[in-house]
């Protein structure tokens, strides 16, 4: 972290930090240190700080991928932060009972089943170590390492023998056993996020930039040509899945003004067909003829596409409530849940008696400092 005055080019170095670092009356800066927020006091005049920090509140949420704490202060003495929290994989039928959770709890992110359904790779977070990487977790629960380099959002290959992944400089190609890592696309953005697969192989990716519009793009492997843009629009076009027969891309729009999911043929077409009803996001194909998402409310819903030549579809129908978020995060949550074969569901959400994400509010924070949080 850095500071420097608005009347001379020169800035100082002011401390190193998990966070962002927010300046508050009467002169602190508060920011975080592994999983705890600390406020440390701050001589503005001379852009220095002065003390040790002191602990305000413990464990706050990070995003790992963009160093960014959860937690928000007033001007008035009043804080408020999202506590961590850990997210179960959990097996679920089509009528919302469980039956089967599948390895320990933790914090994981965007699962994905490989093609013979033995193995889940997911992305798990360590807070702590301000890192995240990639695991495998077979039927057993067993889990299993992949990753040292701080990947993110696994996707595996058709073939299920490798597996795709973001990382700090590059989209990656690696062994399902975590071997013959390859980089496939530099990140020239900050944000390429895989999604999956292409009827002829190519991979499907979204690309988010700060200041930009999502856009869903192809690109053949290993990369070679121009890469196609598959949704390129004014609005933020994500989370698409191509249905199994290649006919239909499902994807998630704010072009209504709110997250919406949509369904276009694919390749090409002009038309357009709103499915979700009362909003939604994280569209998942159940066969040919089935899609799911999550609605506005946490319910995991159902559209039915009727056969026939043209598109389709029956209004939504509720299949269970869940805990998951229903807030679409651009280039870091691809999918909170997926569907195996055989028609059972993945969940990834707190454990049973886990709220939704909350917030803690601190009145007079200050007061804090001296007692310990």
């Amino acid at each position: 972290m850095y500071a420097g005055s608005l009347d001379s080019p020169e800035v100082v170095r002011v401390l190193a930090a998990d966070s962002q670092a927010v300046y508050a009356p009467p002169g602190f800066l508060v920011f975080v240190r592994g999983t705890t927020l600390v406020a440390q006091r701050f001589d503005a005049r001379r852009l220095r700080l002065e003390g040790e920090p002191m602990a305000i509140a413990e464990p706050v949420e990070r995003n790992l991928a963009g160093f960014r704490a959860a937690f928000s202060l007033s001007s008035a003495g009043v804080l408020a932060f999202r506590p961590v929290r850990e997210t179960e994989l959990t097996w679920f039928d089509r009528h919302g009972a469980g039956v089967g959770v599948l390895g320990p709890p933790g914090h994981y992110r965007n699962p994905a089943l490989s093609p013979d359904g033995t193995l889940v790779a997911v992305e798990r977070a360590s807070p702590e170590a301000n890192m995240s990487d990639l695991w495998t977790i077979d039927a057993r629960g067993v889990t299993t390492r992949l990753t040292f380099d701080r990947s993110q959002m696994p996707l595996w290959s058709p073939d299920g023998t490798h597996i795709v992944s973001r990382t700090a400089h590059a989209l990656t190609w690696r062994a399902r056993t975590g071997g013959d890592v390859r980089d496939l696309m530099p990140r020239l953005d900050p944000f390429l996020s895989p999604l999956g697969w292409t009827p002829d192989g190519r991979l499907l990716y979204e690309d988010f930039s700060f200041g930009a519009r999502e856009d869903v793009w192809a690109q053949s492997l290993p990369p070679g040509g121009k890469a196609e843009a598959v949704l390129h629009s004014p609005f933020a076009d994500t989370q698409a899945q191509i249905s199994p027969d290649g006919r239909w891309i499902a994807y998630v729009s704010d072009e209504s003004g709110r997250s919406d999911v949509y369904v276009r043929q694919y390749p090409g077409g002009d038309d357009k067909w709103i499915v979700s009803d009362a909003g939604g996001i994280e569209p998942q194909w159940s066969g040919n003829t089935e899609l799911l998402y999550l609605g506005a409310d946490r319910t995991l819903m159902s559209v039915s596409l009727k056969p026939g030549p043209s598109f389709a579809a029956l209004p939504p129908v509720r299949l269970f409530a869940t805990r998951m978020s229903v807030v679409r995060n651009a280039g870091f949550t691809r999918n909170q849940y997926l569907v195996a074969k055989d028609g059972r569901i993945l969940i990834n959400q707190p454990p049973p008696g886990g709220a939704p994400p909350s917030m803690t509010m601190i009145v007079n924070w200050p007061s804090r400092l001296k007692k310990g949080p």
